[in-house]
């Protein structure tokens, strides 16, 4: 599967630092809302001890249990790969042609995030995010090892 994404995206202008958001979740579910949401009243989390190795790049990644309207979710806090950063971004108005550029807006930034499965905890071997963080962390260490040289 491949994504054509053509976009713009814009940092704020008028305040240079950007805010750091603590608390993101990948869920394994659609949900019709963008934005921010009173997770504390709705989304209850528990920490559990990891017993897996895999389940990020860090041996002690913290792994929680929850739910979320009467499902049993697990998940697993992860870093975002060295030499990258996570940015929270907000489609703008985009003209209704589709080969338009989107307009995205930079809201705030971070450093780790928390993906869920459904009644089994994400791991590299079974979730696509973390597999895809994995080339990023394997990406650096080529690039680390390796350096392309142009001939003119």
């Amino acid at each position: 599967m491949t994504v054509d994404l053509h976009a713009s995206i814009t940092f704020p202008e008028d305040n240079p630092t950007i805010p750091s958001q603590q608390n993101i979740h990948l869920l394994p579910c659609q949900i019709d809302h963008n934005g921010p949401a009173n997770i504390s009243s709705y989304f209850l989390v528990t920490e559990t001890p990891s017993t897996k190795p895999d389940v990020a790049s860090t041996p002690a990644a913290p792994t929680y249990d929850a739910t979320f309207r009467g499902r049993g979710l697990k998940g697993v806090t992860v870093p975002v790969p060295e030499n990258f950063q996570g940015f929270v971004l907000r489609e703008g108005r985009t003209p209704p042609d589709s080969s338009a550029v989107k307009d995205l807006r930079v809201e705030s930034v971070f450093d780790t995030f928390t993906t869920w499965g459904h009644t089994i905890l994400p791991t590299r071997s079974n979730d696509s995010v973390l597999k895809a963080m994995a080339w990023a962390n394997i990406t650096n260490d080529v690039r680390a090892h390796f350096s392309l040289t142009t001939s003119s």
